[in-house]
């Protein structure tokens, strides 16, 4: 069960991160100093939180470990 918590998180946190990265360069033909509202890199930040959010719930959900509540 540790195991499979471990993978969840790695796993939400690079996908998070990467997609968000992927979004910035490829779909929007942008870097992150243009990406921005206060500082560089911010709303890839904010994007990768949202991200990391929604693959952390389906990670746990399709891995069972049941760190979410039922």
């Amino acid at each position: 069960m540790q195991a499979r918590r471990v993978v969840v998180w790695t796993l939400s946190i690079l996908i998070g991160i990467g997609l968000s990265l992927a979004i910035v360069f490829l779909v929007f033909h942008t870097d992150l100093s243009k990406y921005r509202i206060w500082f560089d890199g911010d709303l890839a930040a904010f994007q990768a939180a949202a991200l990391f959010g929604l693959s952390w719930i389906w990670l746990d959900y399709f891995l069972a470990t049941d760190m979410l509540p039922k």
